[in-house]
């Protein structure tokens, strides 16, 4: 918190022995619009001052090739691509990217204030499992014909 651009500490505070005065204080933290005002401080007198922080948020724009990916956005599912995540609060992101048959992407990603960021990941298909046939040793199993078969008329 700063009181006339001070820097007195983090609230909750309690500033004891202030003189008489108009003060402006200022509340911030990080993500958040700062919150100024003005404050009245009377002699023999507590003030209290209170004040809710705003969110800052921003925007992201994801697409994939192909399309159809379920999003998680530090680990809670989103949607599914593509899609517009709006209003999300400022701040780093872990960003992953599932689709089944393709390898799963995980990124990190900055929410910036007032601003849509666009994220396009083209994804890298994983061929299908290699299926080998096993043969039991031994011989193959046969089938006998009778010498007649073999004569043609």
């Amino acid at each position: 918190m700063l009181i006339n651009d001070i820097y007195h500490g983090s609230t909750p505070l309690i500033i004891e022995r202030i003189e008489p005065g108009t003060y402006g204080v200022t509340f911030s933290r990080f993500g958040y619009a700062k919150l100024s005002t003005s404050v009245r401080v009377e002699s023999g007198k507590t003030t209290e001052v209170r004040g809710a922080l705003i969110p800052l948020t921003g925007s992201l724009d994801i697409i994939t090739s192909p399309t159809g990916a379920r999003i998680l956005l530090d680990m809670i599912h989103l949607g599914v691509t593509p899609v517009s995540l709006p209003n999300l609060t400022v701040g780093n992101y872990t960003l992953m990217v599932v689709k089944e048959g393709c390898i799963p992407v995980e990124q990190r990603v900055t929410v910036v204030e007032d601003r849509t960021t666009q994220i396009t990941i083209s994804r890298v298909l994983v061929s299908p499992p290699i299926v080998d046939t096993l043969r039991a040793a031994g011989p193959v199993p046969a089938t006998l014909k009778q010498p007649d078969q073999f004569l043609q008329p």
